[in-house]
């Protein structure tokens, strides 16, 4: 994302989007101080929105307050399972609702990111592929209608993508990856609620385990 803030939204939004992908790029560590004034410093904006950013971050779980400064949350193999038992209920909530509501517009939406998720994974390039996760996820939760759903799903993923975008050298089964991606949009298509229900069941439980892969090799 390009760091020039835009003129168009409060820059106290501006600002947050920026941290939240610089973070989600995994560009801004665990290990890095999240200051007030470095902040203002690194996008040239005071200190009421640098503030207002750094605790929104806080509440949409990336951030940490310590004694000295704010951090980049460090998540550990319990958070890991405990955010996605948080996120498997809400995913299931959200492909009902998507089954249910799907248009061909909302189809062709899923169609094209999976379209350009497929050619992420045939060049082996992992940072396009999870952005393209992301963005069937984000797809499907907009076209399930409801709001109160979507609102706590961007809150609470938040930690987990920028977790996995942190340890991109762990392998996955790339074959597998797109099969069940392409289950689950076509399912959805389809107005299939049980296929859906499978397979984002199947997703989570694949999630899981590759995410908790991460601690062995560490």
């Amino acid at each position: 994302m390009n760091n020039n803030l835009l003129r168009n939204a409060p820059l106290k939004d501006q600002a947050l989007e920026i941290l939240r992908d610089l973070i989600m790029r995994g560009q801004i560590t665990p290990e890095q101080k999240l200051t007030e004034q470095g902040v203002m410093d690194m996008l040239n904006i005071g200190r009421m929105p640098a503030r207002d950013a750094l605790m929104k971050l806080e509440e949409q779980g990336l951030v940490v307050t310590k004694p000295d400064a704010r951090y980049v949350v460090k998540l550990g193999a319990q958070d890991i399972r405990q955010l996605f038992d948080i996120r498997k209920a809400l995913e299931l909530l959200a492909i009902e609702g998507a089954a249910q509501h799907c248009t061909e517009a909302d189809c062709a939406r899923l169609h094209g990111i999976l379209r350009e998720m497929d050619i992420a994974v045939s060049e082996g390039d992992v940072t396009t592929y999870i952005q393209t996760d992301l963005n069937i996820h984000q797809t499907i939760w907009d076209i399930s209608r409801n709001p109160h759903l979507i609102k706590m799903l961007r809150s609470m993923t938040g930690p987990i993508y920028m977790f996995i975008s942190s340890h991109t050298t762990i392998q996955h089964n790339w074959d597998e990856v797109m099969d069940l991606h392409s289950t689950l949009v076509q399912a959805v298509c389809d107005h299939d609620h049980d296929s859906a229900i499978e397979a984002i069941n199947v997703h989570m439980s694949n999630s899981l385990e590759w995410s908790l892969k991460i601690f062995d090799k560490e």
